[in-house]
């Protein structure tokens, strides 16, 4: 018994070992080296990313967040053509791809922002909280026609 649990162990801690290396990013996770069409989350990391953009009257940095490579216009989720010093976007983890063209080298700067949960230890009556309710205290209950009431 005590050969089959230290196999077991064994396995575990060599799969954690596999989790871990998973979630971190190689450097080429970390940066898009310029122009072209990179697949989020296996040669870009989900992340904020900056880069120097172009400040010239005749190109701009153009870039896209993609839910697939097709090359049709449904597959852009979101897009940019500007001329700004310093170009700033967040490539989410349920992008398919990031794609940019004059755009510079892309560093991340941040992870991507998460949301904050809203605040459910307040009082609950006479207090809202949008789009959430605790069942018995703000959801009244049904009382049918032609019943006795309360």
């Amino acid at each position: 018994m005590h050969k089959t649990a230290t196999a077991i162990a064994g396995s575990i801690a060599a799969a954690g070992l596999v989790l871990a290396g998973a979630g971190t990013a190689n450097a080429a996770q970390t940066a898009a080296p310029g122009e072209g069409t990179y697949l989020v989350g296996a040669e870009l990391a989900p992340g904020q990313y900056a880069a120097s953009g172009q400040v010239d009257d005749y190109m701009g940095c153009y870039w896209k967040r993609l839910s697939g490579t097709t090359g049709g216009f449904e597959d852009i989720i979101a897009s940019d053509y500007t001329h700004a010093e310093r170009v700033i976007v967040t490539v989410l983890p349920s992008d398919y791809a990031f794609e940019s063209e004059y755009c510079g080298t892309w560093t991340r700067i941040g992870d991507v922002p998460v949301a904050p949960l809203p605040d459910l230890t307040g009082p609950v009556i006479g207090a809202a909280v949008v789009g959430s309710a605790m069942v018995g205290s703000a959801v009244l209950p049904l009382v049918m026609a032609g019943s006795s009431g309360v």
